[in-house]
């Protein structure tokens, strides 16, 4: 059965709004903890300019592939194992990373090890748009040079909203 995610369904239209400006210039995007697979094939049929380049745990890859199969784009790369602690960051090289609700499942130490990971991944001047929420703290006070972005992003009906977070670089 196809795995599915009600918030990746809330979600995903205010998120496009942000991410539409954010990759405009990006061409590989490198996603941290796909999940479901749903963001994958709904952004990147979306923004077909861009090669979206799944990625998660092995566990989450069966759910990701049954998103991508159905979908059949040409946009969207299979996953990669991806564990924040293991990765080759330095092989890594993407344009441009997203994550979201991912660094809230994830240790303090994993969370800091992706941001490294995602310094390492991208070069001088690379997107990077992380949104999550952490035990109600903002991750951009506890992760240096982490900021803000101008973007809030929240669920049409949750009543909610979490920030964008990017790195300077």
């Amino acid at each position: 059965m196809k795995p599915f995610s009600e918030a990746c369904e809330r979600n995903r239209e205010p998120i496009l709004e942000v991410l539409r400006e954010a990759f405009a210039t990006a061409r590989r995007v490198l996603e941290i903890g796909s999940g479901t697979g749903q963001h994958a094939v709904f952004f990147a049929e979306a923004l077909p300019h861009l090669l979206w380049q799944t990625a998660d745990l092995p566990e989450a890859h069966a759910g990701i592939l049954s998103w991508l199969e159905e979908a059949a784009m040409p946009n969207v790369l299979a996953p990669l194992e991806l564990d924040v602690n293991r990765f080759d960051w330095q092989g890594a090289r993407y344009d441009a990373v997203f994550s979201a609700n991912t660094a809230h499942i994830l240790s303090w130490p994993e969370v800091e090890q992706m941001f490294a990971g995602v310094g390492m991944a991208l070069p001088e001047g690379g997107v990077k748009r992380i949104l999550s929420v952490r035990s109600g703290r903002p991750l951009e006070n506890e992760i240096p040079g982490v900021i803000p972005t101008a973007a809030v992003v929240g669920g049409p009906t949750s009543g909610s909203s979490f920030p964008i977070l990017r790195l300077r670089h």
